[in-house]
This record gives structure tokens, C-alpha cells and sequence, in this order.
């Protein structure tokens, strides 16, 4: 069995009633905290459903934006599929596309020399 005094059985008393109050200061802190995180939570929930439903409205009153989207995205594949098919080819045929890719930029840059030191145009 502990011995206490009675200063001391008080202090340990005091200290316990300290520990009791932080301990309900940070359960009313951990509380205000859990409600504030719901309703910034449901205010997200919220927007997210207004921006969706603002994307719905105007999918709906201009769809014509989402097709030139679309026409751009299909025009951008076309143009990498016509490149790929004219490599396939010049690689049946034996040209290496990269030999001519380099040759033609050569030949460009020897122009475009061969025009400014003749003062000739483009």
C-alpha cells in the first residue's frame, strides 16, 4: 500500500483534475475538428456536383465544341496513321525514312543558304 501525505495525495490530485481538463479540451478540439472535416467534405461533394452538373449543361447547350473536340482528336490520329503507313512503306520498299527525313532537312537548309547568298526569295 502507498503512503501518501496529504500534500501529496493533493498534488496528485491536482495533477489528475489538470490531466482530466486537457484531456476534455482535446476531445471538444477533436469534436469541432470531425465536424468542421464533414462539412468541408459535403461543401466538396457539393461543388463537385455543380461542376458536373455545369459540364452536363453546357455539353447539352454546345455540342458543337464537343465535336470539333472530337473532329481534332480523330484529325491528329488520321495525320499519325497516314505517317506510320508512309514509313511502312518506305520501309518495304527499302528507304529508310530517318535517311530521308535527314536528307530533306539538308536540303532545305541548302536552300534557304543557297537563297540568301543569291538575295533570292522563298
Amino acid at each position: 500500500e502507498l503512503q501518501l501525505s496529504p500534500e501529496q495525495a493533493a498534488l496528485l490530485v491536482a495533477d489528475v483534475r489538470a490531466q482530466e481538463r486537457l484531456i476534455g479540451g482535446f476531445q471538444a478540439e477533436n469534436e469541432r475538428l470531425v465536424a468542421t472535416n464533414r462539412e468541408l467534405g459535403a461543401e466538396a461533394a457539393r461543388q463537385r456536383q455543380r461542376q458536373l452538373t455545369e459540364a452536363q449543361r453546357h455539353a447539352l447547350t454546345d455540342p458543337s465544341a464537343h465535336e470539333q473536340q472530337q473532329a481534332s482528336e480523330l484529325h491528329a490520329e488520321i495525320s499519325r496513321l497516314r505517317l506510320a503507313k508512309m514509313e511502312l512503306e518506305q520501309k518495304l520498299l527499302g528507304v529508310d525514312f530517318s535517311i530521308v527525313a535527314a536528307e530533306s532537312t539538308a536540303l532545305a537548309e541548302a536552300e534557304a543558304r543557297h537563297c540568301a547568298a543569291t538575295g533570292l526569295l522563298n
